[in-house]
């Protein structure tokens, strides 16, 4: 596997261009201006939101689908009909998909906003 070593400014913002860097292993951070510590902590949380699929917020999104079918069904005589077990489907499969396609956008958000930071960690600590 190989890894993607940041070891100055130019490289960090090659990782939030619009053609994605390729590299099959994980983001290394080699930035004296960080520190040993802080930069563990930066290659941990830029690895989780590079790496990010949106499982978790599709797994929300049918659970809260899945949870207001169920209180529908509960509360109306449907249940065994074939027209709601079609919609429920069709329901949690939409959730699944709109949570997936929001967790994506998320965590890409939240990865442009990780590496500015550390960006102007390390502006700062370089004067």
């Amino acid at each position: 596997m190989k890894d993607y070593i940041i070891s100055d400014l130019g490289s960090l913002h090659q990782l939030i261009k619009r053609k994605r860097t390729q590299f099959s292993g994980n983001i290394r951070l080699n930035l004296q201006q960080l520190g040993y510590k802080k930069a563990i902590e930066y290659e941990r949380k830029l690895n989780d939101k590079y790496m990010a699929c949106g499982c978790e917020t599709g797994a929300i999104f049918c659970s809260v689908a899945l949870l207001g079918i169920s209180l529908f069904a509960i509360f109306s005589n449907q249940v065994l009909e074939w027209t709601f077990i079609k919609n429920a489907l069709l329901i949690l499969f939409a959730a699944g998909l709109v949570g997936k396609i929001v967790g994506i956008i998320i965590a890409r958000i939240q990865f442009k906003s990780l590496v500015r930071e550390i960006e102007q960690q390390i502006i700062t600590n370089t004067l």
